[in-house]
């Protein structure tokens, strides 16, 4: 109230910690100075500071010379400093939004060109890829192609144009022998599934396409669908000619090996014919032996001719074979053999193959006709196997054995000097033991390419 502060120092109205200096511009006011807008703190019965804009004029007596008084005009403006400030500090939060926006517009530039130069890297490769190119939404609406798609299956600009993927289906399906490929219903049930296709597709005129199909993927989610097209008709016309040249020759060389075999076999048959028909023991044996060599060579050039395999013999059938056939010759030649055979499928070229049926041929041979004189029976057992990249042969009989005199690497007879010189040629060994039978093992090394198991 008025009364609570008239006839009361000034200063009563004046914050402790600017009395002094406030008061001392009262004190200036006594000496003429006037005040237009001078900003002073007044505390209020509550406390309260509140901010009173001041202004202050002098009063003179009748002579115009000495100041009486003075009167001053406050007007409180707490509210308005507060609103200023307010106002200050949203100008100064909505300068920081306009520092980060410009920030956030220049960033998103930098980005938006970013996205065009890597749009437009896409697009440019989409055109220079050899392939057509062609994508479509899962609505069925066209979304990119290249020139090369629309070169490749020559489709009207109107067609393009339109959008419309079942157009441009229907237009395509007209092109090829199976319409079927392009059947609209099949590609929007494709859309829905993950799943990538590829199909041949000739056309009616005679080119061929490869077309690669898979889902577009964004985020997760399947939203349409890539087709690549490529012109393979030259390739396909190249791969049949040289299918067709490797068929040609594949008949050639199973028509040399026919023939081959084919002499073979007239040469057998005439050392057969002159074998039975000769009554020498020694010559009947010298002949006989001839027989099967050539016999077991007419075998390999059978077995190629036979098989789709022309650089590859089954050892483990050519043996089980050669082993028939020297039975059928010696059975009847004295003692009663039981066979046990035990040949792994493996397989070997050609330049492996013969010397080592050979080898099987002679060892064999040598078997049926030494092993068992004087004996009423006996057993002889053959293995073959293929360990890693090695061969090994075993062939054992119960038989006499050889003589304790004989060194089997010094002596000069026929059978085991051929059987040295093709192990030799076989880059393999050759080991014989002699002790209640015979046991002779060939070992030597396969080529690592040519040797397969069944």
């Amino acid at each position: 109230m008025a009364e609570e502060v008239i006839g009361h120092p000034f200063d009563v109205l004046l914050p402790v910690n600017c009395k002094a200096d406030v008061m001392d511009l009262i004190r200036k006011t006594v000496d003429g100075e006037q005040w237009e807008t001078v900003e002073i703190p007044i505390v209020q019965k509550t406390d309260n500071i509140r901010t009173v804009l001041w202004n202050s004029a002098p009063i003179f007596d009748f002579s115009g010379k000495n100041i009486v008084s003075i009167i001053t005009q406050g007007q409180d403006i707490t509210e308005r400093k507060r609103i200023e400030k307010e106002n200050r500090q949203r100008a100064l939060e909505q300068e920081k939004m306009n520092v980060q926006l410009r920030e956030e517009i220049s960033q998103r530039r930098v980005a938006e060109s970013l996205v065009k130069k890597t749009i437009s890297e896409l697009y440019a490769a989409i055109e220079s890829t050899a392939d057509g190119i062609y994508v479509v939404d899962r609505a069925g609406k066209i979304v990119r192609f290249n020139q090369n798609f629309a070169s490749m299956w020559e489709i009207p600009d109107e067609l393009l144009q339109s959008s419309e993927d079942r157009e441009v289906a229907g237009y395509m399906a007209t092109q090829v022998k199976k319409p079927d490929l392009f059947k609209h219903g099949e590609d929007k049930l494709a859309y829905r599934l993950d799943r990538e296709t590829f199909e041949m597709l000739e056309l009616k005129d005679g080119r061929i396409y490869e077309r690669y199909s898979k889902p577009q993927k964004m985020e997760g989610k399947i939203i349409g669908r890539v087709q690549s097209f490529r012109d393979v008709t030259d390739r396909r016309r190249a791969e049949e000619n040289l299918l067709a040249s490797l068929a040609e020759k594949e008949t050639l060389i199973r028509e040399i090996h026919h023939r081959v075999k084919n002499n073979l076999q007239i040469i057998s048959g005439l050392l057969d014919m002159t074998r039975m028909r000769t009554t020498d023991s020694t010559t009947n044996s010298i002949l006989t032996d001839m027989m099967m060599k050539i016999k077991t060579m007419a075998q390999i050039h059978t077995r190629l001719y036979e098989s789709k395999q022309f650089d590859k013999i089954n050892m483990g059938g050519q043996i089980r074979d050669q082993v028939t056939d020297l039975y059928t010759i010696y059975v009847h030649s004295g003692a009663e053999i039981q066979s046990e055979i035990d040949a792994q499928d493996f397989y070997l070229p050609v330049d492996q193959a013969i010397p080592c049926a050979l080898v099987v041929n002679e060892i064999l041979s040598n078997a049926f006709k030494h092993a068992f004189k004087g004996k009423q029976q006996g057993n002889l057992n053959v293995s073959a196997t293929s360990s890693g990249d090695r061969i090994h042969i075993v062939v054992r009989d119960d038989g006499i054995g050889i003589p304790s005199d004989v060194d089997v690497f010094e002596t000069t007879s026929l059978g085991l000097k051929l059987i040295r010189s093709l192990v030799q040629q076989l880059k393999g060994t050759v080991t014989i033991h002699s002790d209640h039978g015979t046991e002779v093992t060939v070992e030597f090394p396969a080529i690592q390419e040519a040797v397969r198991h069944v």
